[in-house]
C-alpha cells in the first residue's frame, strides 16, 4: 500500500503537509543565524564603526545563510518525510500482520464456542425426545471443517 508520489512543481518544494515543518524549521534556524551574526558583528566591530556598517555586514553575511539554511531545509525534510513513509508503511504492514492473527485467532475460539452451543442445544433436544419416547429425526450440526470453514467435512 503505497502512497501516491504528490506532484511536484520545483526543486524547492516540500511534499504536501510538510510545508509548516519546513517554514518552521526555516524560521527558527534563520532567527538563530540571525542572532548569532549580529552578535559576531557587534562583538568584532571596531568601536567607532556606526549602526549602517553593522547592519551592511549582517546583510552580507545572511544571504548566503539562509540560501543553505533553505537548502538544508528541503533535505532535512526530505529526509524525513521517506523516513515517515518507510516506518510507517512497516508499521501499517506489521498492524496487518498482527490484526489478522488476532483476528483469526478471535474467529476460531467464537466458531468453536458456537459449534460448541450448537451441539449441546441437538444433544438436549436429542435427550428430552428419547425419554419422552419419541423418535427422533434432526440431523444433528455439521462437523467442523479441517480448514476451519463450515460445512461438513471432507
Amino acid at each position: 500500500m503505497q502512497d501516491e508520489q504528490k506532484p511536484r512543481e520545483s526543486i524547492w518544494s516540500v511534499p504536501a503537509g510538510w510545508l509548516r515543518i519546513y517554514l518552521t524549521l526555516f524560521v527558527i534556524e534563520t532567527s538563530v543565524g540571525l542572532g548569532l551574526v549580529i552578535w559576531h558583528e557587534i562583538t568584532t566591530r571596531e568601536p567607532g564603526d556606526n549602526f549602517a556598517a553593522v547592519l551592511i555586514a549582517v546583510g552580507g553575511s545572511m544571504a548566503p545563510l539562509i540560501l543553505t539554511i533553505a537548502t538544508a531545509n528541503v533535505g532535512l525534510v526530505e529526509v524525513t518525510y521517506m523516513l515517515d513513509r518507510l516506518i510507517g508503511e512497516r508499521y501499517r504492514r506489521h498492524r496487518y500482520k498482527v490484526g489478522r492473527v488476532e483476528g483469526h485467532t478471535e474467529g476460531r475460539e467464537e466458531g468453536a464456542t458456537e459449534m460448541h452451543q450448537l451441539w449441546e442445544e441437538w444433544f438436549k433436544r436429542f435427550c428430552a425426545a428419547q425419554e419422552a419416547g419419541e423418535e427422533f429425526s434432526e440431523p444433528p450440526p455439521p462437523r467442523p471443517h479441517p480448514n476451519g470453514k463450515s460445512g461438513p467435512a471432507e
